[in-house]
């Protein structure tokens, strides 16, 4: 590495407003940087802050990254023989968890909310058949966090701690409720994490589903 090159990366990286920057490579971390947040940024504090770990990074709620994180726990369920994704949805929650007639809702699988081409409006009514037209539509994703409690049997908390936190050393990891002006458009719980965590995520990507320790936490067939 070109240690004027890396500052000047860091140096940028803290002029954007950053609260955090992780780089690792080969398992090695090459630079970890936090700064507080902004002047003018209560806004931002009082809807995405949760804390500080004891690392001093902001404990944040990283929005749509928990698509990725809720796709691997999925993924774990499918390996541990507790969830088929192309069965339908109400399989794993019960009927009625959509505003769609109970023929319609029979038809939308875990796929289809996995993929983003439920057929539903963001309201969870019918629009267009199951697998027909992609919407990005986080109401209907968050459906899985349902599939995922369904087929363990446990809440999404202890699911996350047991399948994948905990076993890929995510130690700032959590759900919480998000305030009024994000629980309420149909996503009500956030990922709050920090940029290491994120940064094992990451890692137990590359290295084909195995953490750090060398535990295998997903399959290899599920990641690829």
């Amino acid at each position: 590495w070109n240690a004027a090159a890396l500052a000047d990366a860091v140096s940028y990286v803290a002029g954007q407003k950053s609260t955090g920057f992780v780089i690792i490579q080969d398992g090695r971390i090459i630079a970890e940087r936090y700064w507080p947040l902004a002047e003018g940024a209560a806004t931002f504090r009082a809807n995405f802050v949760h804390g500080t770990a004891s690392s001093g990074a902001l404990l944040e709620d990283v929005a749509s990254q928990q698509k990725s994180f809720i796709a691997i726990l999925i993924g774990v369920g499918v390996d541990r023989k507790l969830i088929d994704i192309e069965k339908p949805v109400s399989v794993y929650t019960g009927p009625g968890w959509s505003k769609a007639s109970p023929e319609q809702e029979a038809k939308i699988t875990v796929r289809h909310l996995m993929e983003m081409n439920s057929g539903l409006r963001e309201n969870l009514a019918w629009e267009a058949e199951p697998g027909a037209k992609f919407f990005y539509n986080t109401p209907a994703y968050a459906i899985l966090k349902k599939v995922l409690e369904g087929a363990s049997k446990q809440s999404l908390d202890a699911v996350t701690a047991a399948w994948l936190a905990g076993p890929a050393g995510m130690k700032d990891t959590s759900w919480r409720k998000r305030p009024g002006a994000f629980s309420d458009v149909g996503n009500p719980t956030g990922l709050v994490t920090t940029p290491r965590d994120i940064a094992r995520m990451g890692q137990l990507v590359l290295d084909g589903g195995k953490a750090a320790d060398g535990t295998r936490v997903i399959s290899k067939a599920q990641i690829d």
